[in-house]
């Protein structure tokens, strides 16, 4: 006598606290326009970084945290990108000097 198993499809758990694509562009759009009001160009090396890191976290929904070195201007760029639907990203200049 043969025992089979059934296969179960595992679906990944979607929560319903998750951001959707255009809350997370909004936020992104948000925090780059911030950054161009206090004078930051877009060709900056850490900019550029960052953008890449916010295009996948607009396409992917993943969370990310990290920091960026912006030896250029003493500063280093914070982020914390969440997806929590009642949370907000966190994006931060913090100074390098001590």
């Amino acid at each position: 006598m043969d025992i089979t198993k059934k296969e179960k499809v595992i679906k990944p758990k979607i929560s319903r606290n998750q951001k959707d694509k255009s809350q997370r562009v909004l936020e992104i759009v948000k925090a780059f326009k911030k950054m161009r009001e206090l004078g930051f160009p877009d060709e900056t090396p850490a900019i550029i970084e960052f953008k890449q890191i916010t295009n996948r976290f607009i396409e992917d929904g993943i969370a990310v945290t990290g920091k960026i070195p912006m030896p250029e201007y003493d500063r280093t760029l914070c982020y914390i990108l969440t997806n929590h639907s009642l949370k907000e990203s966190t994006i931060a200049l913090m100074s390098n000097n001590k």
